[in-house]
């Protein structure tokens, strides 16, 4: 568990197995950007990966989607009957950085623009 605490004194914790995850890195720029105040909308990119799809969208705080991709494993699986996760976690590794890069691209905005990531744990 990490935690961040910072000037206007909120405190944002992050349940990972490792201190040097690419999420512990973003949870000090992500706790900032929801606790500063902020004229217009945040926008936020969410990742899911929690099964057999890789999916990215930008959205904002004002309930816009500005971009999103998807990467299905239903062909990879269905040899199986069902999702094999050493399969499943190979094709999310391998579709990651696409998907993220294509919701990015379809929002005409790029990872410096995001106020926060959010992501699938578990």
């Amino acid at each position: 568990r990490l935690a961040v605490r910072h000037a206007a004194r909120h405190t944002c914790t992050l349940r990972s197995s490792s201190s040097s995850s690419s999420a512990a890195r973003l949870l000090p720029l992500a706790c900032h950007a929801l606790h500063t105040d902020k004229q217009s909308p945040l926008v936020v990119l969410g990742i899911e990966s929690s099964c057999d799809d890789t999916a990215a969208a930008v959205v904002s705080s004002d309930g816009r989607v500005l971009g999103e991709a998807l990467a299905t494993q239903a062909d990879l699986h269905a040899a199986w009957g069902g999702v094999v996760p050493s399969i499943a976690q190979e094709a999310h590794r391998d579709a990651i950085d696409r998907i993220v890069d294509a919701a990015l691209s379809q929002a005409a905005l790029s990872i410096h623009d995001l106020d926060a990531i959010a992501v699938t744990i578990g």
